[in-house]
C-alpha cells in the first residue's frame, strides 16, 4: 500500500461580479448536463460512476509527460498509481464544472493495489463534507477507483474551495 499527499493551490478561473455559485454534471457520455445550483449539493450527493479502459498508447503517453524511464513500467502491462489517479481526476473532471475562482486545495490519496493495461477503471465520487463559510464554500469530494472485477485501487479525496459573489449560503 502506498499512499500519497498532494497538496497545493490552482486557480481555476475568475471571479466574475455577480455570478451565482452553480455546480453541473453530466452522466458519463452524454452531452447534455444538469446544472445544479450549489446550495443544492448536500454531504452524500453522488456523482454518476465514470469508467474509462486504461490501453497502452494511454499510459505511453503518461509516462513520457511526467518522464518516467523507471523499465518497471516500460515493456510491462503495469500502470503507475499516478497514472490511475491522473485518469481518475480527469474522469471526475469531465463530469464537475465549477464556477470561476474556484481553488483546489489539496488532495490525499492512497493506492491499495497495482493496475494493468486492458483493466477498467471505475470511478466514483460523492460530497463528504460541504461548509459554508461566508462568500466561500468548502467541498470535499471522496473518490474510490476500482476495477473491472471490483477491486479497489485507490481511495482519496480533494478539497475546493468555491467563491459565491451573492453572499448567499
Amino acid at each position: 500500500m502506498i499512499t500519497l499527499k498532494i497538496v497545493y493551490l490552482a486557480i481555476l478561473g475568475k471571479i466574475n461580479a455577480g455570478y451565482k455559485i452553480r455546480l453541473s454534471y453530466k452522466i458519463n457520455s452524454m452531452a447534455e448536463k444538469k446544472e445544479i445550483d450549489y446550495n443544492q449539493f448536500q454531504e452524500g450527493f453522488k456523482f454518476p460512476a465514470v469508467s474509462h479502459k486504461l490501453d497502452a498508447s494511454t499510459v505511453a503517453t503518461y509516462l513520457k509527460a511526467v518522464e518516467e524511464n523507471n523499465d518497471l513500467y516500460h515493456n510491462t502491462e503495469l500502470v503507475p498509481p499516478t497514472a490511475v489517479a491522473a485518469m481518475a481526476f480527469a474522469a471526475l473532471s469531465k463530469s464537475i464544472s465549477f464556477p470561476p475562482g474556484t481553488i483546489h486545495v489539496s488532495q490525499k490519496l492512497e493506492f491499495k493495489t497495482e493496475a494493468n493495461v486492458q483493466d477498467t477503471i471505475i470511478c466514483n465520487a460523492s460530497i463528504s463534507r460541504r461548509r459554508d463559510r461566508g462568500p466561500l464554500h468548502i467541498l470535499t469530494i471522496v473518490l474510490s477507483v476500482s476495477n473491472q472485477h471490483g477491486k479497489e485501487i485507490l481511495t482519496g479525496n480533494t478539497e475546493f474551495i468555491l467563491p459565491d459573489n451573492n453572499g448567499s449560503n
